[in-house]
C-alpha cells in the first residue's frame, strides 16, 4: 500500500470510530508500513515525510527479507528520525526456525541472526516483535516451540535463547560500545539499566576461538566480583551452559570466546 492510500485508509478508520457502532473504541496507534524489507521501509518513510502525514504514525517498522546491513537499518532509522519517529523490527527471528523436523538448526543460523540483530540495534533500532515462536503443527518446518498435529509441543534452543535475550533487554536501554578488540568475527550488543549491564557476544567464526579478550566498562563500576555467563554452541544443552568469571578490577574483565557461540554476560554496576 502506498503512503497516500494508507493515509486515506487511516482517515476512513477515524471516521468509522466516530460512529455509534464503535462508540468508546479508541483510535489505535499505527505502526507502518509492514514493508517486505528495510530498503522498502526507508522509501515509504521518506514519502510519508513528503506527503506531510507523519502524525498518522506512532512509529515505523519493516521485515528483513532483503537481508539488511547495518547501513540499511541506519538509513531507515535516520529517515524516521527526521520526522520524530522510532523504528522497530516487526518480524524478528527467534533463531529456532527452518526445515528441520524439530531438530535444532546449526549454530551458524543462530550467530547469523543475532549478528543481524546486533547491527540493527547499533544502527538505532528501538525494539522488536518476535515472530512465530511456535510451529504450525504440520510439515518439517520448525520453530522455537515445535509440535506435530495431535502431539505435545516441545521448547527448543531458540525458545530459551529468546527468553534469555528478552530478560536482559526488557526495561533497559541500548548502550554504545566498541566491538571486542574490533575483531571481525565478533559482534556485540549491550543493554543497561541503573543496576546491571547485559552484553551479548556473538562469534561468527566456526573455527576461531578468541582467548584472553579484555572487556572494559566505561563510566561505570563493576560492583559484583563475579560476572554471570550463559553460553550456547552446538554442544551445549538447549538451555545453554551457565558459569561465571571474575572481574579483574572495577572496570575490566577478561573473556574466552569459543567458535560459533552466543554468550550472554551479566554484570552488576554502580
Amino acid at each position: 500500500m502506498t503512503p497516500s492510500n494508507e493515509h486515506n485508509t487511516i482517515e476512513q478508520l477515524k471516521i468509522l470510530l466516530q460512529t455509534k457502532t464503535y462508540a468508546g473504541v479508541p483510535m489505535p496507534k499505527i505502526n507502518g508500513p509492514a514493508a517486505w524489507g528495510v530498503k522498502q521501509g526507508t522509501k515509504f518513510v521518506k514519502e510519508v515525510a513528503e506527503l506531510g502525514v507523519k502524525d498518522d504514525y506512532a512509529g515505523f517498522s519493516a521485515h528483513t527479507y532483503d537481508g539488511p546491513s547495518q547501513a540499511d537499518w541506519h538509513s531507515l532509522i535516520a529517515a524516521a528520525k527526521v520526522i520524530g519517529k522510532a523504528v522497530y523490527n516487526e518480524e524478528s527471528n527467534s533463531a529456532g526456525g527452518g526445515p528441520f523436523s524439530g531438530k535444532e538448526p546449526p549454530m551458524t543460523n543462530v550467530t547469523r541472526i543475532y549478528s543481524g540483530k546486533s547491527e540493527a540495534y547499533r544502527a538505532g533500532l528501538k525494539g522488536e516483535v518476535f515472530f512465530e515462536l511456535w510451529s504450525r503443527g504440520f510439515s518439517k518446518e520448525s520453530r522455537s516451540v515445535y509440535f506435530k498435529k495431535g502431539q505435545k509441543a516441545e521448547r527448543g534452543r531458540g525458545y530459551w535463547m529468546t527468553k534469555a535475550f528478552i530478560e536482559g533487554v526488557y526495561n533497559t536501554h541500548y548502550i554504545a560500545h566498541q566491538n571486542l578488540g574490533e575483531i571481525a568475527d565478533i559482534k556485540v550488543m549491550a543493554f543497561s539499566d541503573d543496576k546491571q549491564i547485559t552484553a551479548y557476544v556473538i562469534n561468527n567464526s566456526t573455527t576461531k576461538a578468541y582467548n584472553n579478550v579484555l572487556v572494559n566498562v566505561w563510566d561505570k563500576i563493576i560492583s559484583s566480583n563475579e560476572i554471570k555467563l550463559k553460553m550456547w554452541n552446538n554442544n551445549t544443552s538447549i538451555k545453554g551452559k551457565e558459569s561465571s568469571i571474575k572481574r579483574i578490577d572495577l572496570e575490566t574483565f577478561m573473556v574466552d570466546i569459543e567458535p560459533s557461540t552466543l554468550s550472554i554476560y551479566t554484570l552488576q554496576i554502580e
